[in-house]
């Protein structure tokens, strides 16, 4: 599709949109049937209110807010207050991904204390947070494909990331936490907003979001959201290609019912590498750093539909039940040429490279039904939370891989010269896994500054698996019934502004190694204890919270030292830390984010481990900080500026022999904006402003090494009515 059409009906559709609201407002506003009154000198005035896309029933939205931060959170199922949730949770919203120019998932994870990436690949979008992977992500409360850590940024009104163990309300989960990925929903007013880019490396995007009611009495309201972006990447000759759109319709089926439903979906066309090897004495490459290995045919596609309804009842102002369905595909196809494991050194850059191909199906479903409310008990309000949800993944898994395909010099790589593979699969398999459960929480205000939240959830996961090629193979299965997992939590108000809290929560990964005597050995179970002080100032436009924790992982899976061939569930790791963060307005003027972070991570008893990092990639210090101010009058009215910087400690990947050692660096990005009139901006966006060369990501000696992002720009002009 050519990007020059796109960007033009993008920016057509916001105006016939904004004709259209105009119209509406006007007929709404004017019902003694006179015209508007015009300014005394004739003219369309400039100080008009800001655009809110806010619909009023929507308190958490953070759309129109202009705010870096929010007071509420919804990764519990229900609203709730962030001083009252006993652990660390940020909210980044719509205001700073569009300052930042944060334009998918995964960017706004790089821009959060805390995450830090572990892609593979050049295609993968995977991190962790206090040393664990994050595999937990949610729409609006209920679980999602873990896929979504790359969609498009566009679909979302804001992201909650909630850090540690989070099993209460989605059952199988890592340590790490939960993203929790809140939808853009219809609004009972016209509303209509568009955008395009032009950035370094070719990029061009465009997108478009329109709101607002379908019919006279405001009971049907929609929405369209879409985006379409094409470009390159500082590696030489690499294209990314993508799309996403996303509509819904509320349906006000009564006063207190209604019923949404929506689909979105996102195509990915990316070229794929799997990083730079180091020396063979650790030490990383002295090469450019748009150097690649592989073949100019390297591709990874994925093409990813969702769907989904909801239906919600109110029977007052306390209580609500929510019935939701979801369904989801994802087809992948995947051409892979990359280095498996090979070290170079100064004078000799030949390694060889391995072929991978695959296409894959993923499919998703999830029922998810809850009933949230409040009751009054000893002259107090108190809240609570009860409900149930399913899913079903099923995984159809067609690959070839070929060792020693091509032979490539890391010096003088020759992409156009690998010839096109054409090899039979090697390998295909199919897995199902279905997973339900309980899940029930409260809020029980017990004096005016004391709140205790406990909760509880009961699991049922079961999952099979097995071989088709090159021969069928028997069923692989594992199963968890009944697998409980507590939560509780103390929050105590010291003053209206800052509290202070408590909270013990815990996850649990089932495992398929065999125990001797028959079935699999225990889950592993991550248990964590955190202590905290969450402050609001400001008028609630500032939000802090700095938190102490440390997580436990118990029953990760050993060898077997007396039955060979089987496991034992006997390992340990513990992860600790201290993490701070700020965001928020100071002013009216001025948006600030600043968090800090603090981790250690090792291995408490395995056999081959026992005292290393878990988790090496993780810095034991990071620092990401962001500040934006706008004036707002004189001969600077309408001119914003930004800058931040991330800054980390040294990491390394590699093994007990050989590391591969990756020092400090900072990186300062930069913002400046200019408000043409109340409907155009305009905005320049640098990364790296001072093109400092480092290592974004290390993993091992042998393959998966990545450099940073070069000094790169992008130019966009945004229109709102």
């Amino acid at each position: 599709m050519s990007f020059a059409p796109v960007a033009l009906a993008v920016m057509a559709l916001a105006s016939a949109t904004a004709a259209r609201a105009q119209s509406v407002e006007s007929t709404t506003a004017n019902t003694d049937g006179k015209a508007p009154a015009a300014s005394a000198s004739g003219s369309r005035s400039t100080n008009l209110p800001p655009v809110m896309v806010r619909a009023q029933q929507d308190r958490t939205s953070t759309e129109g807010t202009e705010r870096y931060n929010s007071t509420q959170a919804t990764v519990g199922k229900a609203a709730a207050e962030l001083k009252e949730i006993p652990q660390s949770i940020s909210v980044v919203t719509q205001q700073r991904m569009e300052d930042q120019n944060l334009r998918n998932v995964e960017e706004v994870l790089e821009q959060t204390v805390g995450y830090v990436s572990e892609r593979f690949d050049s295609e993968s979008a995977s991190y962790s947070s206090r040393g664990f992977a994050i595999n937990n992500y949610m729409i609006d409360g209920v679980p999602a494909p873990g896929t979504a850590a790359a969609w498009d940024s566009v679909l979302f009104d804001r992201v909650e990331l909630l850090r540690g163990p989070s099993a209460l309300f989605s059952g199988v989960s890592s340590s790490g936490g939960a993203v929790n990925l809140v939808r853009k929903r219809p609004q009972d007013t016209f509303q209509a907003r568009g955008a395009v880019q032009l950035g370094s490396w070719s990029t061009k995007r465009a997108e478009v979001d329109v709101t607002g009611p379908l019919n006279q009495a405001g009971t049907i309201l929609g929405r369209l959201s879409a985006a379409k972006q094409e470009g390159g990447t500082y590696q030489s000759g690499a294209q990314r290609d993508r799309y996403a759109i996303a509509g819904s319709l509320d349906f006000k089926l009564a006063p207190t019912t209604s019923l949404l439903v929506g689909a979105h979906a996102q195509k990915v066309d990316g070229w794929l590498t799997g990083g730079l090897p180091s020396y063979t004495t650790g030490a990383l490459l002295d090469v450019p750093r748009s150097t690649w290995l592989g073949a100019d045919w390297n591709r990874s596609e994925q093409d990813e539909k969702y769907v989904y309804a909801e239906l919600t009842h109110r029977f007052n102002d306390d209580w609500r039940a929510r019935l939701h369905w979801s369904g989801y595909r994802n087809d992948q196809a995947t051409n892979y040429l990359y280095l498996p494991n090979g070290q170079v050194t100064p004078t000799n850059g030949r390694t060889s490279l391995m072929l991978w191909f695959n296409q894959t199906r993923i499919e998703q479903n999830v029922l998810d039904a809850n009933l949230t409310g409040s009751f009054n008990a000893l002259g107090r309000k108190h809240d609570v939370v009860v409900g149930a949800d399913w899913r079903r993944n099923t995984n159809a898994s067609t690959s070839g891989r070929y060792a020693n395909y091509y032979v490539q010099d890391v010096y003088a790589p020759d992409h156009s010269a690998v010839p096109y593979p054409d090899r039979p699969a090697t390998a295909r398999s199919q897995s199902e896994t279905s997973q339900y459960g309980l899940y029930g929480q409260t809020r029980l205000r017990l004096a005016d500054p004391l709140t205790v939240v406990l909760g509880a959830r009961v699991s049922w996961y079961d999952t099979q698996s097995r071989n088709l090629l090159p021969t069928t193979g028997a069923w692989t299965t594992s199963q968890v019934d009944h697998k409980l997992s507590p939560y509780a939590g103390l929050t105590y108000a010291f003053t209206p502004q800052v509290s202070g809290y408590v909270s013990y929560s815990d996850a649990f990964t089932p495992q398929t190694q065999l125990a001797f005597g028959g079935g699999v050995i225990d889950p592993i179970v991550g248990k964590q204890l955190e202590v905290g002080i969450k402050g609001e100032f400001f008028d609630r436009a500032l939000t802090t919270n700095a938190a102490v924790y440390r997580i436990r992982e118990v029953n990760r899976a050993q060898a077997d030292p007396v039955n060979t061939g089987f496991s034992i569930a006997q390992g340990e790791v513990e992860s600790k830390g201290v993490e701070l963060e700020a965001s928020g307005r100071i002013t009216k003027q001025w948006n600030v984010y600043a968090g800090y972070a603090y981790n250690e991570n090792r291995y408490v008893r395995d056999t081959s481990s026992g005292g290393l990092p878990l988790n090496a990639l993780t810095p034991h210090h990071s620092v990401k900080l962001w500040s934006q101010y706008r004036f707002n009058e004189g001969l600077l009215d309408g001119l914003s500026v930004g800058a931040g910087v991330n800054a980390y400690s040294s990491a390394s990947g590699g093994n007990a022999t050989t590391n591969t050692h990756r020092p400090g660096f900072g990186v300062v990005n930069a913002a400046i904006s200019y408000r043409i009139d109340p409907r155009w901006t305009v905005a320049l966006n640098l990364n790296n402003l001072t093109d400092k060369v480092y290592w974004q990501r290390v993993y091992t000696t042998g393959r998966s090494n990545f450099f940073g992002e070069p000094r790169n720009a992008s130019v966009t002009l945004r229109a709102s009515y």
